[in-house]
């Protein structure tokens, strides 16, 4: 039995130029990681504006002054920014006490403060992405 050869030109410019923005998509995921980027902040965002999903525990301060939790002055929030480049994506912050929010702990002088966590980021106390955000 012989070997057959298949060869096959393209000739339509069209799919010519199909084919080699594919080609540069497989390579440069950026634009694909510019917009998980963006939906991961827009579910923070989401987070901040339904005081979290599920609710967190209201804070004192937001029950004192009859305001939203994690939201008195927007700081933290404002503060979250989407990061991409060509192979991955991220929301983070660069407030020192995102992390008590995110998580909970302790606080104050002496750490005599108990913070419930208030995750606002859409990801779980284990670092899977929150279920909303995967579709």
């Amino acid at each position: 039995m012989t070997a057959t050869i298949l060869s096959v030109e393209i000739t339509d410019n069209d799919i010519k130029q199909a084919l080699k923005q594919l080609e540069k998509a497989a390579y440069d995921l950026t634009p694909l990681m510019r917009r998980w980027s963006e939906t991961l902040k827009t579910a923070t965002d989401l987070n901040f504006e339904e005081q979290g999903r599920p609710r967190w525990q209201p804070s004192v301060a937001a029950l004192t002054r009859q305001g939203m939790t994690l939201s008195r002055d927007g700081h933290l929030r404002r503060s979250v920014t989407p990061e991409y480049d060509a192979h991955q994506a991220s929301v983070g912050t660069h407030r020192v006490y995102a992390r008590i929010h995110q998580r909970g702990g302790k606080a104050g002088r002496g750490n005599s403060v108990t913070l419930p966590p208030r995750p606002y980021l859409p990801v779980s106390e284990a670092g899977q992405l929150d279920a909303e955000v995967k579709r």
